[in-house]
């Protein structure tokens, strides 16, 4: 008999190193005065905030506010296989989390594997059992698309760490189009997925096999997708809401079959006969709830 365990970890770090050389407050102002005065326009709060309504003296780096994080991974693996000639079989587990630079929240995923091989002395009889589930956590958030805001444009969240709102008034809606409300409205998913197998070879007689396949599939999820009234502009009067949504798959599968095979002459004959028994069930279900005061 051999038995083999191994153990496998990896972790990883994402950095962004190096980053565009972007035009600092002044030049920007600069070439935006420029392109006015050479266009004949005459700029407005709603198409020029950044010259009228904004400290021309401040700047940011949006580059470092979308880039600026550090993501990383994480694997880990644990296996073990052992056994004989007769009987042997294997157990592995997994686990990955994933933070990404651009992104708030984790997605994690637990796996668990198994495997067992028979067979008799004589092999005559073989049977065979495999299993497998696979469990995923999601609640990532995309960061907001900030490169197209101005180095003198306000910061995006408030002294209270809320949507500054109040700071890009009169925009016609710019900072709901950089997707900060984003980081406002966290969406959790969870699935879960379960597989299994059963097969087994008895031969009979000399030329005549039975065999069986046995399957079982089972999966479920359930998301939540929440849109607080913190995540919306005030002035819009908003209300709270919440989707919430679910779904189940189920299979059950027998594959029952005879085989027979016997020489006649020189020449060989095959017969097989067999039937396939399945069973599906879906459901699904999906909610959902307006009017919140939070």
């Amino acid at each position: 008999n051999t038995s083999d365990l191994s153990v496998n970890i990896d972790y990883g770090v994402q950095k962004v190193m190096r980053y565009f050389d972007m035009l600092n407050t002044q030049q920007y102002i600069e070439m935006r005065r420029e392109a006015y005065k050479n266009d004949g326009i005459t700029p407005t709060p709603i198409d020029a905030p950044d010259l009228l309504l904004w400290d021309t003296t401040r700047y940011t780096d949006w580059q470092r506010e979308i880039f600026g994080k550090t993501g990383n991974t994480l694997r880990a693996t644990v296996g073990y296989s052992g056994g004989g000639p007769q009987l042997k079989g294997g157990l592995s587990a997994n686990y990955s989390s994933m933070e990404g630079i651009t992104s708030q929240g984790k997605d994690e995923a637990i796996s668990i594997t198994m495997t067992a091989d028979f067979a008799s002395n004589n092999q005559k009889f073989r049977m065979s059992v495999t299993a497998g589930f696979v469990s995923t956590m999601s609640n990532m958030r995309s960061m907001p698309i900030l490169t197209s805001l101005a180095p003198n444009a306000p910061p995006i969240l408030d002294s209270a760490g809320e949507i500054n709102f109040r700071g890009y008034a009169g925009t016609n809606g710019l900072i709901e189009g950089s997707g900060i409300q984003n980081l406002f409205q966290p969406i959790e998913n969870k699935a879960n997925n379960l597989q299994t197998n059963f097969r087994i070879n008895y031969q009979l007689v000399k030329g005549l096999q039975f065999s069986s396949n046995l399957g079982y599939v089972m999966s479920n999820g359930e998301g939540w997708a929440l849109t607080p009234i913190r995540s919306q502009n005030p002035a819009m009067n908003p209300t709270g809401q919440t989707i919430h949504s679910r779904s189940s798959t189920s299979a059950f599968m027998f594959e029952p079959q005879l085989s027979y095979d016997t020489w006649i002459g020189k020449g060989k004959l095959s017969v097989i006969t067999g039937a396939t028994i399945k069973n599906q069930k879906r459901e699904s279900l999906s909610n959902m709830a307006i009017g919140f005061t939070n």
